[in-house]
């Protein structure tokens, strides 16, 4: 018995470790350059703006989803908290908006819909940022599986 529930903490402290370093990932990937204009080097904020006033993202979900990443920093700060108060469940919530946003930015960018329009992509930022935002959603999956384990 014992020993399950030490399995169960270390599971949930593991999770924890990995949903904030995915979260310094995530908001770390997206201060990175993730796109060349001219001579300059733009984030993934300043690329959502830009994207946003050239009208340069098909889809209205998608357009509302960049339009959002801006938020992704202020998402990613109250999920991480939440866990870190074991309210797993409205960790997972405030995080699907970040999660969603990073990778809808990053795909585009990726899948060259907006590069043509504004610019060169760079590839460091938004992967890192995907990369974080994975690692987000799979610590939060640990910590709600650990979290029903007892």
């Amino acid at each position: 018995m014992r020993r399950r529930y030490c399995h169960g903490v270390a599971r949930r402290l593991d999770a924890r470790i990995l949903v904030v370093l995915g979260a310094m990932a995530t908001v770390g990937g997206g201060a990175l350059p993730w796109l060349q204009t001219g001579g300059r080097r733009r984030s993934a904020f300043e690329l959502a703006g830009i994207a946003d006033r050239l009208d340069a993202v098909p889809g209205a979900v998608q357009s509302l989803v960049i339009r959002g990443f801006v938020f992704v920093p202020l998402f990613v700060a109250i999920s991480v908290v939440l866990l870190l108060l074991h309210r797993t469940v409205a960790a997972i919530l405030a995080a699907v908006p970040a999660v969603l946003a990073t990778f809808a930015l990053a795909f585009s960018l990726l899948s060259v819909e907006i590069a043509p329009i504004v610019g060169v992509p760079l590839k460091t930022g938004s992967i890192l940022a995907v990369i974080g935002a994975a690692l987000m959603a799979f610590g939060l999956a640990l910590a709600r599986h650990g979290s029903r384990a007892h």
